[in-house]
């Protein structure tokens, strides 16, 4: 979408703003801006026209006044400014820069200005003229879906701050309606099983309606008291319904006489019971809330008007009609808004008045779905239609279809007493259903009443803590009187003050919590006393006093009580008293507290790690129902709260996640989680309602499709900051309308205080499962919070992590490395012993047989029972045996979910199969329906257990938490060692002993072998090409080639697709511009690999600096990039970084390279030339010999020509580089799967790899082999990229102590001191490098000379090559021998030159290197004159 920008030429700078603006914030990369100030068209001879295209060309426009752009005679005033305003068919915004008089003209008199004509854009502050040119911006991005609207939107996607309005408004009450409630997790009260897959009746549970009279002026709290309450906010507010604390879920089943256990997981403090103590029938569920004691409005329900509820007699009849039921009209309520009741919200804006804009009653008791009661008056009707039938009335009929809930329309006449017709009397049984009289159970209402008054009594006290009916003082005795329902005690209380207390230590204002809190009856009597403890601050102990009692505040729980019912006080004890009433509410959507919140960060206290353990492990309890934090947990959650980045390396279900669930409540703002895979956002979305935490939201592929009214009300809920933790797939910060959701909601004054990578081995393309989307991506998230607020803390989780995979987790996760290495936060051990490996070897045409005895006989005999005992459901769906079978291919899937069904014994299980979201493919069995559908319904099947085996891709692979999966096949070896672990890391999540088996076919090893290693890439890809069909996609080492091949589909093709991106750059003259700015180009025509081919040529342009970023339309199937100008580009610093991760030369020789053609590129005639150019140099210089591509070189001119060439090279370094590395992996695996024969063996093969560095597996080779020449050990060292050699100190340092027998060891250790120091150490490991190499008879001097030689080409300053020196001088001095000859005299003299040369360079090092080396060359003058 183009943008003109119309300014006169004294005002160019607001252009680049405008442009910057553009280019820097990531939703609005789809906007290209054009001004005549950015294209530089003083030297055309064509500028006009020029101009006048653009204007017939652009999508949109902004004017920018001035006394310069309107003065008559100007180019603007005369020709742009008229030609933009004959574009009827843009939208066009105006700005003011100065007070200029543009008033006084004609044409612009009726114009509309951003800004106030009295605050031009030059005389306001930056900060607000670019929020108003950003608001300006961000109104020319237009989504346009074209999908087919969903007719119903879900009700998971609908949050609703509700609020009194009109009648119900009451001067002496001020009201809320918040989200609450709770439940109890051991479930002794089993829902009907005619409910089970509803909703409205768990509302009541879910809300809760408070009142609060003659409240006192809202206090103003410090930053850190209202972000402290923001934070009991969020914990009391985290879902609907939460699971109480276990403390409290004990105290209330225990008074109750229902005998509970805790968890037998380990950590675990849920509480359990053995079976449902209540089994009610669904009246009798009912029944506890229909409440038939008197019931008077808070509304009049005697007349009606412009200024009442009612709007007419007839509504009045209606409600009366139920005078003698007042179940009824506790939850009629009359004139209701009709947005939130609405199938497609987007429908509001087409109803015309606010009259019609609700509906005459909405009904929504607990113990039914919502009902829509329409009264239909005469003018509801047309001529030809009946005024007696509903069903003729066009207008009823049309509205009705846009409600979402059944309604029904009532006949004016019939709700006069004297026609009373069949339409009221099908409303009244309606009305009446599941309300048959049966007698309550006392029992079942006594506990539900009893969980009710706890959470109300929570939200109640920090409603009054917020509204100032407590007050704030740390020695402060609290003192409430409560009247309640039930009897008995009052449950929770020490579980509240506790979490306040620890809320209050985070935030370091003791404040909130009080000395004591004494809660009485109405009376004063029946005192209990809870009382901070003396010895633990953060407990608080019951103890009685009996000191007079001054109440500071009453509360009255209610929950036989409706919101509608009247307010008024008749009791004296409380009449002119303090006062919150709380009660039942059952509105037909999820409810949200959109009060200000606070977006302060807590101030960690230094050295009291043991109280914010303490204190954090309060919230672990109350909200997670844990005991204590696992390995690397409390660390990780304390530097994030002192704004440290994390890279959180700890191995599969060892708890990564709670490190973020957790920190959501402490930070301000919002967490956004990153997350590879729909069924990993799916599970972490599962686990967390499941634990309580409703505030989530997935967002992906599965949840779009299902319409776009779906999409837009996601998208709302992301603007508005309803939920705490938003999970989303990398691709979707690529689309342009997410990103605008996220500017809307940081620049609302909610900020993203964490952003998380989860499964982060994701970002590396040394990974296993490297995305492109993810590249830049910790660059792209910090950019878009930085124009509005800070910077994110970033937290990246892995199970699977190589060192290379590491550092690139770093670098592109953008994660601040602490100088101690703090910021990499990992376990102590891999190992999982609950885990129990094994590999069962084959070949290929035995792997069915194999499976079948693995599931039959294997496992049966590994869990100790029959096998019948292992496929059958368990009574208890924890009890289930569940099982997955991983396969490397959706068809072998499909296969095995046939032949597994048909076998007797096996199918018992119930087989389900999981796939990714490109769909199961074209086997699919018809049968099963459609596949989207199939998937949603099998997953839930097989966490309740429905289903006990699983045959899945990969897709299933990663982060999937279900806690009884007790087996793990792999139906052939997984790509990678990573991919095993993580796969295999699903089982033994409880804890319990879990197998995991590995089925490995291979025809022939030496076969194997030879496609593997031995050549270079490409002709080891020609070799598996030339492999029949069969044969490819035979045994599982040709399997894992064929996909890896498949993605390196070969240099040549890679550089044909990057030639035609280039082509497309060049046409939108994004690669040879004077200023940076953003343009849009399609997909290269023939990629029809979901445009994937084009994404990974941008990279490459990303990767030497040519693209900055970019954006995805998947609609148009186009990109939105974000390009630098001409002189960025050709300083290729982007390139050098990347060239020193991924390349063993680093970057340097290459780099110059490149900057040499650049200086140079006048010379040639065209790229061609530039080529041929270029490749000599790599083949003379640098003895890099890259194949003949010159044809993709042809019709482009010189500067394009180098752009190319640094493509070319990119290419180069990644398949000499990565391409090798992930076939490496799959080498490493393979010899894995042969050597490893014991579950030991397997355990430590993992706990090698993953605490390894990037040399020790072939360091250990070596070993094995007997290998100790010092070449073959620094050829390892040689072939690492060399930022990640840093890491490999570790992997040389074991064999310290065996440097005699290992002679390489100090040459590394050198090597590393002279690349990354320390600059001390290099001396000593020279020196000890030259004793061994001397002590031993297999190493001759040339050698030691060449190596020494090497090390000093490496050095970058005077200081390492004057200890150089000095070492072979010493080595001269001592005797032990002499390496100079004439190419090390020459390197004296180059150093002493440049030594003279810098008189600033003075240091011990050099001065005693430079005096030694004069001092010698004095001694060869004086043998010589001896001589003579």
């Amino acid at each position: 979408m183009k943008i003109f920008i119309s300014l006169a030429k004294e005002d160019y700078k607001w252009a680049q703003s405008i442009n910057d603006y553009a280019f820097r914030i990531p939703s609005l990369k789809q906007l290209e801006i054009w001004s005549a100030a950015l294209d530089g068209l003083d030297n055309s001879d064509n500028w006009k026209n020029t101009i006048t295209t653009e204007i017939d060309e652009c999508d949109g426009a902004i004017i920018l006044l001035s006394k310069a752009s309107i003065k008559k005679g100007s180019y603007c005033f005369e020709n742009e400014i008229p030609q933009l305003l004959e574009r009827k068919d843009i939208k066009i915004k105006f700005f003011t820069l100065d007070e200029c008089n543009y008033q006084e003209i004609e044409k612009l008199q009726n114009i509309q200005l951003e800004n106030s004509p009295s605050k031009p854009l030059d005389a306001i502050s930056h900060k607000v003229a670019k929020g108003y040119i950003i608001n300006a911006l961000s109104s020319f991005i237009e989504i346009i879906d074209t999908t087919t609207k969903s007719t119903v939107l879900r009700e998971s996607f609908l949050r609703v701050s509700h609020i009194d309005e009109g009648k119900l408004i009451n001067s002496s009450w001020r009201t809320e309606y918040l989200p609450g409630g709770g439940i109890l997790k051991s479930e002794p009260i089993m829902t009907p099983s005619e409910l089970i897959d509803k909703s409205f009746h768990k509302r009541i549970n879910q809300q809760v309606f408070i009142a609060k009279k003659d409240s006192p002026q809202k206090p103003v709290f410090s930053k850190e008291v209202f972000s402290a309450i923001t934070t009991l906010k969020k914990i009391l507010q985290r879902g609907d319904g939460p699971p109480l604390d276990p403390d409290t879920e004990k105290s209330i089943l225990d008074e109750v006489g229902i005998k509970s256990f805790q968890s037998p997981f380990d950590g675990d403090l849920s509480r359990e019971v053995e079976e449902f103590t209540f089994k009610p029938s669904s009246n009798t569920f009912f029944s506890v809330w229909k409440n038939n004691d008197e019931f008077e409005s808070r509304f009049n329900t005697n007349d009606f008007g412009p200024d009442l509820l009612f709007n007419s007699q007839e509504e009045i009849n209606f409600y009366k009609y139920f005078d003698g039921e007042p179940f009824i009209q506790r939850w009629l309520h009359p004139q209701f808004p009709m947005r939130e009741l609405l199938k497609n919200t987007s429908d509001f804006s087409t109803i015309g008045t606010e009259d019609n804009r609700r509906v005459d009653f909405l009904f929504a008791p607990p113990w039914r779905e919502p009902l829509i009661i329409e009264i239909l008056g005469g003018q509801h009707f047309k001529d030809n239609e009946d005024e007696n039938k509903p069903s003729t009335s066009s207008d009823f009929q049309s509205r009705k279809n846009l409600l979402r809930y059944e309604t029904i329309g009532i006949p004016a006449k019939e709700t006069f007493e004297s026609s009373h017709g069949e339409n009221l009397n099908q409303a009244k049984k309606m009305m009446l259903e599941h309300t048959l009289e049966e007698n309550t159970d006392t029992s079942l209402k006594e506990i539900l009443f009893k969980v009710w008054e706890t959470t109300s009594l929570n939200t109640c006290l920090l409603e009054a803590i917020q509204d100032g009916f407590l007050r704030l003082n740390p020695n402060e005795d609290w003192v409430v009187g409560i009247e309640k329902v039930t009897e008995g005690k009052f449950h929770g209380v020490s579980s509240f003050l506790n979490l306040l207390s620890a809320v209050a230590y985070i935030w370091d204002v003791d404040t909130i919590s009080p000395n004591s809190l004494t809660i009485t009856d109405l009376d004063g009597k029946n005192a209990m006393t809870w009382k901070r403890s003396e010895t633990d601050f953060m407990v608080y102990e019951v103890n009685n006093s009996s000191k007079k009692l001054s109440h500071d505040l009453y509360i009255l729980l209610e929950p036989n009580k409706s919101y509608l019912e009247k307010l008024d006080l008749n009791d004296v004890r409380i009449s002119n008293k303090k006062v919150i009433i709380s009660r039942t509410s059952s509105l037909p959507y999820k409810l949200t507290d959109t009060r200000p919140q606070q977006d302060t960060t807590p101030v960690i206290k230094e050295g009291d790690e043991k109280n914010l353990q303490e204190s954090l492990g309060v919230l672990l309890k109350f909200i997670f129902s844990k005991e204590n934090f696992r390995e690397g947990q409390f660390t990780s959650i304390q530097k994030i709260l002192n704004k440290e980045d994390v890279l959180l390396l700890l191995p599969t279900g060892a708890g990564k996640s709670l490190v973020y669930q957790l920190v959501s409540f402490v930070l301000p703002g919002r967490v956004l989680v990153v997350d590879p895979i729909n069924a990993l956002m799916e599970d972490q979305e599962y686990n967390l309602k499941r634990n309580g935490v409703d505030r989530v939201i997935a967002i992906n592929s599965e949840t779009y499709r299902d319409g776009s009214n779906d999409r837009d009300e996601m998208l709302v809920s992301v603007e508005r900051g309803d939920n705490l933790i938003m999970l989303v797939a990398p691709e979707r910060l690529l689309i342009p309308d997410f990103n605008e959701a996220l500017r809307s909601l940081i620049s609302g004054g909610v900020p993203i205080s964490l952003v998380v990578f989860d499964e982060a081995h994701c970002i590396s393309e040394w990974g296993h499962d490297f995305r492109t989307s993810y590249l830049g991506i910790g660059e792209r998230i910090k950019k878009l919070c930085k124009e509005y607020g800070d910077e994110p803390t970033i937290l990246a989780m892995t199970g699977t992590a190589s060192q290379p995979v590491v550092r690139d987790i770093l670098i592109e996760g953008e994660i601040k490395e602490e100088e101690d290495g703090s910021s990499i936060v990992s376990a102590s051990s891999y190992r999982r012993d609950e885990l129990n490996f094994s590999i069962d070897k084959c070949i290929p045409d035995s792997k069915e047989r194999v499976l079948k005895t693995i599931i039959k006989k294997k496992i049966p005999q590994f869990l100790q029972m029959r096998s019948q005992e292992v496929f059958i459901q368990q009574p208890d769906s924890r009890d289930n045996h569940l099982g997955i079978i991983f396969t490397k291919t959706k068809p072998e899937m499909i296969k095995l979910w046939r032949i597994l069904n048909a076998d007797p014994e096996v199918s018992m299980a119930g087989i389900g199969m999981y796939f990714g979201s490109q769909g199961p493919g074209k086997q699919w069995p018809s049968s099963l329906g459609d596949p989207g559908e199939y998937k949603k319904k099998i997953v839930k099947q097989f966490k309740n257990g429905d289903i006990r085996i699983m045959i899945s891709t990969k897709a299933f692979g990663m982060g999937i938490d279900i806690p009884n999966i007790r087996y793990v096949i792999h139906y052939g070896i997984t790509g990678s060692l990573e991919a095993w672990y993580q796969e295999a890391g699903r089982a033994g999540r409880n804890r319990l002993n879990s197998s995991t088996t590995a089925i490995f076919s291979e025809i022939d090893e030496d076969r194997s072998n030879s496609l593997l290693s031995g050549e270079d890439g490409e002709t080891l890809r020609l070799r598996h090409k030339s492999l029949s069909n069969n044969e490819k996609w035979g045994d599982d080492v040709a399997v894992n080639l064929s996909f890896h091949w498949l993605s390196w589909a070969g240099f040549r093709d890679e550089l044909s697709v990057t030639r035609k991106v280039l082509d497309l750059l060049i046409k939108e003259k994004a690669v040879d511009r004077d200023f940076k700015g953003n343009i849009t180009i399609k997909n290269v025509d023939e990629d029809s690999n979901f445009g994937n081919k084009t994404t990974q040529a941008i990279y490459r342009f990303k990767i030497i600096g040519a693209i900055n970023d970019w954006q995805r339309n998947y609609r148009t199937q186009s990109f939105h990039l974000s390009v630098p100008s001409r002189e960025t580009i050709t300083k290729f610093e982007y390139f050098s970084e990347w060239l020193d991760r991924r390349s063993p030369r680093g970057s340097r020789e290459f780099i110059n390279l490149l900057k040499e053609l650049s200086e140079t590129q006048e010379t040639f005639q065209n790229g061609e030339e530039v080529f041929s150019t270029f490749s000599k140099k790599l083949n003379e210089d640098l003895d890099i010999k890259i194949e003949d591509v010159s044809e993709y070189f042809k019709d482009l001119n010189s500067y394009n020509g180098i752009l190319l060439c640094a493509v070319t090279l990119s290419l180069y370094v990644i398949y000499e580089s990565v391409e090798f590395a992930r076939r490496t992996k799959i080498r490493e695996l393979a010899e894995f799967s042969r050597s490893r024969t014991t579950n030991n063996d397997i355990h430590e093969g993992f706990e090698q790899y993953f605490l390894d560095g990037p040399a020790a597996n072939d360091l250990r080779g070596l070993e094995r082999e007997g290998i100790t020449d010092v070449e073959m050990w620094l050829d390892v060292y040689r072939k690492i990229p060399k930022n990640d050699k840093i890491e490999t100190f570790g992997d040389i340092n074991k064999y310290r102590q065996r440097a005699q027998d290992f002679p390489a060891v100090y040459w590394w250790l050198s090597f590393l001191s002279v690349e990354f120091g320390p600059v001390v150490e290099l001396e000593s490991n020279l020196n000890e490098a030259f004793r061994i190499s001397f002590l031993r008879k297999d190493i001759e001097t040339l050698h030691i000379k060449k190596l020494w030689e090497e090390l000093y080409k490496l050095c970058d300053s005077n200081e390492l090559r004057a200890i150089l020196f000095n070492a072979l001088i010493k080595l001269e001095t001592d005797n032990k021998s002499d390496l100079y000859d004439e190419e090390i005299i020459d390197l004296e003299n180059e150093f002493l030159t440049s030594y003279i040369a810098n008189e600033k360079e003075d240091s011990e090092s050099l001065n005693e290197a430079s005096l030694s080396i004069l001092n010698r060359k004095l001694l060869d003058v004086n043998n010589i004159i001896k001589l003579r």
